[in-house]
């Protein structure tokens, strides 16, 4: 079993295409590095990788477990820090909260009574 997995893995937004196609494996115990100019998809990749966003097609999977399929899953064995947080500071604490929840496939009924 691989870490980390893509199968013919493609990204549109648009007409554009911010990933075609990527096949690549990294096994257990291997450090990967990404790199590449402004707009190669290095965001995109990782984004899709911790299942802020789905893949326009293909499949990726992080220790066996589809992204699409289990995101579930595959946020309970992976973590991600981001490089600036200022995004989350434009947002009401409760607007976080209620991202966070959903991440975690929380009921929306129930959200707002855990918030």
């Amino acid at each position: 079993m691989f870490a980390v997995e893509t199968l013919n893995l493609s990204k549109r937004y648009g007409k554009t295409d911010a990933l075609r196609g990527l096949n690549f494996t990294v096994n257990e115990g291997e450090i990967m590095v990404i790199l590449g100019p402004n707009g190669s998809g290095k965001t995109t990749l990782l984004m899709i990788l911790c299942t802020i966003l789905k893949p326009t097609s293909g499949t990726a999977r992080v220790v066996g477990i589809d992204v699409v399929d289990e995101g579930t899953k595959v946020r309970e064995v992976m973590g991600i820090a981001f490089q600036e947080a200022r995004g989350f500071w434009r947002h009401k604490p409760s607007s976080i909260l209620k991202f966070h929840a959903s991440m975690f496939d929380i009921d929306p009924a129930k959200r707002q009574d855990l918030i």
